[in-house]
């Protein structure tokens, strides 16, 4: 795991490298931090949740109840429990904040291959089912997993997102096209990229909820205005330029 202090002027003192312990050969993905600083990442070989406390350096490899399994994606939520999904085993996890222990929630259809996760408002979980092209959704009051078919993709959901609203977003990889559903009504609407071959990646609100698309294709970055419905294009200055993971700072300004 590596740490970036951006503001610290002293190069030798800016980054610090915390060498994950154990199997050399993890695959950390996702990344999140909790409220008391402890850093975590999803295991994509191991199938494990690693913790890592930077004040003391003590690492733990948090190993799941089943054997099978790789992490893709972690957030730590408002409650201090920390949710992940399984790309390799199509589950929803989550470690509780008091008891520590991790339980798994299935998606309704096998191997859906969860990629990408966010959480809305109330907690409930939903993530992308990148095999079968479907929206999925952990609700937190019932502990059940729904699923939603998205009509023009044969799969490749990839990352996905909610707004401030609740409106929840997902990227369909393959064919090039923004999906938006509507939790209240289960409505999923789609809207073309507007260039061919167009890839849509990562899906990411900013502040004021215009939605930010990955297109590693035409290595551009694609602003979609959910008002407008308009396509903006950002050319990456290099070619063959691709973003994993989209992040907005609490002033707007978007980093990937």
């Amino acid at each position: 795991m590596l740490r970036l202090n951006p503001s610290d002027l002293d190069s030798s003192e800016r980054w610090h490298n915390y060498p994950i312990k154990g199997d050399p050969y993890v695959h950390p993905d996702g990344t999140t931090v909790d409220k008391q600083g402890h850093v975590y990442w999803a295991e994509l070989r191991t199938g494990m949740l690693g913790e890592l406390d930077p004040a003391t350096g003590k690492q733990i490899r948090h190993a799941l109840p089943q054997q099978v399994g790789a992490l893709h994606e972690v957030i730590a939520d408002q409650n201090g429990n920390i949710d992940f999904d399984l790309i390799w085993g199509a589950e929803f996890g989550r470690m509780d904040a008091t008891t520590r222990k991790i339980h798994l929630y299935p998606t309704p259809t096998p191997d859906n291959g969860l990629y990408g996760m966010a959480l809305d408002q109330h907690g409930n979980m939903w993530a992308g089912g990148w095999q079968k092209g479907t929206i999925n959704k952990f609700d937190i009051d019932t502990q059940s997993v729904t699923e939603y078919r998205v009509p023009n993709s044969w799969g490749q959901i990839r990352r996905i997102s909610v707004d401030s609203k609740g409106t929840v977003w997902a990227g369909e990889y393959n064919t090039g096209i923004l999906a938006k559903l509507n939790p209240a009504t289960g409505q999923i609407t789609e809207y073309k990229i507007p260039l061919s071959g167009a890839n849509c990646y990562e899906t990411w609100p900013d502040k004021s909820d215009n939605i930010w698309i990955a297109d590693p294709a035409h290595s551009a970055f694609v602003k979609f205005d959910p008002k407008t419905l308009k396509f903006t294009f950002y050319p990456f200055p290099q070619p063959h330029q691709s973003i994993n993971k989209i992040q907005v700072a609490s002033d707007n300004t978007i980093w990937f």
